[in-house]
């Protein structure tokens, strides 16, 4: 008699393809905690966070901001959908999601994945994401990790926290930086030297003229060490994206992460900063 053991899906390979059919911008975190524990701190975080510095483009200065107004929502199980077969208008029906962060329980793990943003990444989130990340380590005494990418610099990196500490620290752009208390470098790590951009331009055809095969992002030596990281951690990105179901929020489910997701939450954050700090003239702004 046979017996069909199902392999556990671990890594980012799946969700990095997805991303880097669109726009390859994105933040995220993961925490080894219950999704129930994660979602609530992160309420009490950000209820507790009343004044924060925020750049300001116009004189590229941080100026302190004080909270005017906020909204939390917590919406349970939102329903998950099967991504279509073909390409659909994103919200068919007129549809409109409401500022949203997905949060995924997963299976087979004890990690609870955050989707911060997908398909951009601003300041807020370069700067959130460590914070919260840093915070829920320390407040459920455990790891949590961050994962970033920024299309512009082509830049890509994560954050290791452990009980509130930083205990490792990746990213690779023009230069690759590893910084760890946990390990020597190892020997898979991407080297600085190695310009793999050439190999791959988003601006231009995804296929090489010669193999007339599609690029595969997963080959990229920052994208397979990376890879490998939170597959020993045991940690698994869904390929997931926004969607809606009689209005309210919903998640559309790649092909490649289906069956993978046991929950997925919806956290709603509208917030309305404002600052007493006098806005300079144009003239000085120039």
């Amino acid at each position: 008699m046979s017996s069909i053991v199902q392999t556990q899906k671990l890594g980012i390979v799946d969700f990095v393809k997805m991303i880097h059919d669109g726009h390859p911008e994105y933040s995220l975190l993961a925490v080894k905690a219950s999704i129930d524990d994660v979602v609530q701190a992160l309420i009490d975080l950000r209820e507790g966070l009343t004044k924060r510095d925020k750049h300001d483009w116009r004189t590229m200065k941080y100026k302190e901001y004080r909270i005017q107004s906020r909204q939390v929502g917590w919406e349970k199980n939102i329903t998950l959908k099967p991504c279509p077969d073909s390409d659909e208008e994103e919200y068919p029906d007129g549809e409109m999601l409401e500022p949203g962060i997905p949060i995924l329980q997963v299976r087979g793990t004890e990690w609870t994945v955050v989707i911060r943003s997908l398909s951009w990444l601003d300041m807020d989130e370069i700067e959130d994401v460590p914070n919260e990340a840093k915070a829920l380590s320390a407040r459920f005494q455990t790891k949590a990790i961050t994962l970033m990418e920024e299309d512009t610099s082509v830049s890509i990196g994560y954050d290791l926290f452990e009980n509130g500490e930083s205990v490792e620290r990746f990213e690779a752009a023009d230069d690759v930086h590893f910084k760890s208390k946990l390990r020597e470098a190892p020997e898979n790590l991407p080297k600085s030297d190695e310009d793999e951009d050439e190999e791959y331009n988003p601006d231009e055809d995804d296929f090489d003229d010669d193999t007339e095969q599609e690029y595969n992002v997963a080959t990229q030596s920052r994208v397979v060490f990376i890879n490998e990281f939170f597959s020993e951690l045991g940690i698994y990105l869904p390929a997931v994206w926004y969607d809606t179901e009689n209005g309210q929020p919903a998640l559309q489910v790649m092909s490649s992460s289906e069956g993978t997701i046991v929950r997925a939450d919806w956290l709603t954050l509208k917030e309305e900063w404002t600052t007493d700090v006098e806005q300079p003239d144009d003239d000085d702004a120039a």
